[in-house]
């Protein structure tokens, strides 16, 4: 992903194009601070008709500069929006190469910071400060070249006060940065609490404390705002030292510049182009440590990034699991393919570290640990997935329609929907929604309940012809009958191999097990399972 740079390399043509028109645009510029000059000097000599000559060459350069700046900035903002969504995907490949416990280091809530908050500041920050740079010193050298070749004294001068500009400001660059980054932390933090309270809206309606999310906020923006504060504290002593640099090295060229005009060096009217040319050359400047210190401040995001882990696409474990304690030891037990199993025990007995080993989505262990006679070390976990479907006690369901939830962007045919929802028990339920498969499930699916989103996630994974179903206390949330039914739905189920943590064993669903495994709490070092073929 590397640093913000990568993405204007990654995208060198289109910038440098915009780098011809910037270089144009900037030519034009100095062409007009000279012509007004040259107006100036036909006005001193009672000349109108160079007067009139100058000011309508002055009218033509002008209308060519707002056409130049109207095409380079639409390329610009097109080339901005470009980088930013490469920026995103790029963040989104490497989330989406994340092992499960590398991905709930963070909050999915900061995940979303990084793609949205970040990104604007990037844009803002970022690139756009880059652009102005560019624009601005461009026209500063152009600016310098003109002021150099009109006298010596005008050449050192300008360097002389370039000098000082540029030393000036460095004095608060590492603020700029440590308020830049204080910015991003905070507004991460603050996404994070007030979405956690937001998420919880119905427990705090029930509870009677919705003023608690009016606190949540309250509470979370006061570290943000006063962040954004220092931000701008130290961007205006920025501005201050460049703003009194420049004022006194404007005023240095113009006087220099009536020095030479009272002996005759340059024409009189030569004060209003050095007047013009030092105020960009000096405009330039004294924002451009503000502006540098702001793009250093995004490589703190960047870096933030880049500290992702990247685990190879075949992510096959190969470090032991528990270093300090563990939780599943001298554990020796065959799933056959077919069979179907009810997990139980106390709390701390490894019921969930099991499953988790099973899904694929903890990968460090020590012992032996099997799928269908291979050692899982020697699997990929994508292969795994294909295999294997964990169902939580309350699946996630996705915003959008039934058929969103069921294909996830992959393409099946209506009737691989169809099948699959008759295959969970829930067909019949989705031919009655006003649009079928089409209908919307609301937001997390609120208009379907526990049972339903149950089944909708089972269809899911008979889609996708899973075969081994890992139920993590799914019925858990449901009343008896819903319970039994999808529970049924599996156990009658003559092609899956089911495994189901429980602590609600019901005596209907016990007799048509192939096994009860009882776990108990442990305190020695090997671990070992294994699913078979039988």
């Amino acid at each position: 992903m590397g640093t913000m740079f990568h993405y204007f390399k990654q995208f060198w043509f289109r910038n440098l194009i915009y780098v011809v028109l910037a270089s144009i645009s900037a030519g034009l510029t100095i062409i007009s601070a000279l012509l007004a000059a040259a107006q100036l000097n036909a006005l001193i000599k009672l000349n109108f008709t160079d007067f009139l000559k100058w000011v309508l060459a002055d009218i033509g350069v002008f209308i060519a500069i707002l056409t130049v700046e109207y095409v380079s900035q639409i390329l610009r903002a097109r080339v901005s929006q470009a980088m930013a969504n490469a920026l995103r995907l790029d963040i989104g490949t490497k989330l989406s190469r994340l092992t499960y416990d590398q991905y709930h280091q963070h909050q999915a809530s900061d995940y979303s910071s990084w793609l949205s908050n970040d990104i604007n500041q990037i844009e803002t920050q970022g690139f756009t400060n880059v652009y102005d740079m560019l624009e601005s010193i461009l026209t500063a050298i152009f600016s310098m070249v003109t002021l150099i070749a009109l006298h010596w004294t005008l050449a050192v001068a300008t360097l002389g006060f370039a000098a000082l500009m540029i030393l000036v400001p460095l004095v608060v660059q590492k603020p700029m940065a440590k308020a830049s980054v204080a910015v991003t932390e905070r507004n991460a933090a603050f996404l994070q609490r007030v979405n956690d309270h937001l998420n919880g809206f119905d427990t705090l309606l029930a509870l009677n404390h919705r003023g608690r999310l009016v606190h949540a906020i309250a509470a979370g923006q006061q570290p943000l705002a006063a962040a954004k504060v220092q931000q701008a504290k130290v961007q205006t002593l920025a501005g201050i030292l460049g703003n009194t640099t420049n004022i006194i090295a404007q005023v240095g060229i113009i006087f220099l510049t009536g020095l030479l005009a009272l002996r005759k060096v340059v024409p009189v009217g030569m004060i209003i182009s050095t007047g013009n040319l030092s105020f960009r050359v000096f405009g330039t400047l004294a924002s451009l440590s503000s502006m540098i210190a702001m793009v250093r401040g995004t490589n703190a995001i960047f870096a933030k990034y880049a500290a992702l882990p990247t685990p190879p696409e075949a992510d096959g474990a190969t470090a032991a699991y528990g270093d300090d304690a563990p939780i599943i030891q001298n554990m020796t037990r065959t799933f056959r393919l077919g069979g179907k199993y009810a997990i139980v025990g106390p709390s701390g007995s490894g019921k969930s570290t099991l499953f988790n080993l099973l899904a694929g989505k903890l990968t460090q262990y020590n012992g032996s640990l099997k799928l269908n006679g291979q050692e899982y070390r020697s699997l990929n976990t994508d292969a795994i997935r294909q295999q294997v479907m964990y169902l939580d006690q309350i699946p996630y369901i996705f915003s959008g329609s039934v058929r969103d939830n069921l294909t996830l962007g992959d393409d099946y045919t209506d009737d691989a929907l169809i099948a699959a929802l008759k295959r969970a028990d829930l067909w019949d339920q989705v031919r009655a929604l006003p649009q079928g498969l089409d209908n919307s499930v609301g937001e997390n699916g609120r208009t379907f309940s526990g049972g339903q989103k149950q089944r909708l996630a089972l269809a899911r994974g008979f889609l996708r012809n899973k075969q081994i179903i890992l139920m993590d206390e799914g019925t858990a949330s449901l009343d008896k009958d819903q319970a039994l039914k999808i529970e049924e739905t599996l156990l009658n189920d003559p092609q899956l191999t089911v495994l189901m943590i429980t602590h609600q064993l019901y005596p209907e669903i016990e007799k048509q097990l192939t096994a009860v495994v009882t776990m108990v709490p442990v305190a020695q070092t090997a671990a070992a399972a294994v699913l078979a073929t039988a």
